[in-house]
């Protein structure tokens, strides 16, 4: 991951990631992968809200493959990001099958107007979708996030500490498609391999 942040000359900083022997994990140990995962976001969030004097943060996993052109395309995105007045968009998701050019494969219906020969358009965030491999969000987001979720919801949450779920929570979202990244080809789940597969063949991604 180092190397292809490096290759597209983008800064970042690496999270370590939640322990299963974290004690915040206790209270659920039948679903203790699903927790640190969660709870891993919410840290970054956390560090974000906390330490940074940006206003925006992109999160992602460690197991993508960034958009080859990622520096350029992510000024576009975030200056029309800002336009929408979103809390979020997703980045990358996992999708099993292509969208159409027009976005019309419902319920992704087009959640601006975008000139008919742009690349990317931006689309309704469904319930369904899950995968949180990269997102936007913005600070004033991540602080009404945390303040809902980050301790005491956890333990009273009886839909699944997700992420995807959490962020359902705003209905200013949106996604991006083609994606800006995809997992890399080490999935072990099918579905997973199937996302990645079907996504792969709309950009080339490092």
């Amino acid at each position: 991951m180092m190397e292809r942040f490096r290759k597209l000359g983008i800064d970042c900083l690496f999270y370590d990631g939640v322990p299963h022997s974290d004690e915040r994990l206790a209270r659920d140990k039948a679903r203790k992968r699903q927790w640190s995962i969660t709870y891993g976001h919410l840290d970054i969030l956390h560090n974000f809200y906390r330490d940074s004097d940006k206003q925006y943060a992109v999160v992602c996993e460690n197991d993508i493959c960034i958009h080859h052109d990622f520096p350029q395309v992510f000024k576009k995105v975030l200056n029309d990001f800002q336009l929408m007045g979103l809390d979020l968009m997703l980045l990358s998701y996992l999708l099993p099958y292509q969208l159409d050019a027009n976005g019309t494969f419902a319920p992704f219906t087009l959640k601006a107007r975008m000139p008919e020969d742009a690349v990317f358009k931006y689309r309704n965030y469904p319930q369904y979708v899950y995968g949180t491999q990269m997102y936007l969000v913005t600070k004033e987001y991540a602080r009404k996030l945390l303040f809902k979720c980050y301790h005491d919801f956890a333990g009273t949450c009886d839909r699944g500490f997700m992420l995807e779920k959490l962020f359902l929570a705003t209905q200013k979202r949106a996604i991006i498609y083609p994606m800006l990244a995809i997992e890399n080809d080490e999935q072990p789940d099918p579905y997973h391999q199937l996302c990645r597969k079907v996504q792969s063949r709309m950009a080339e991604y490092l």
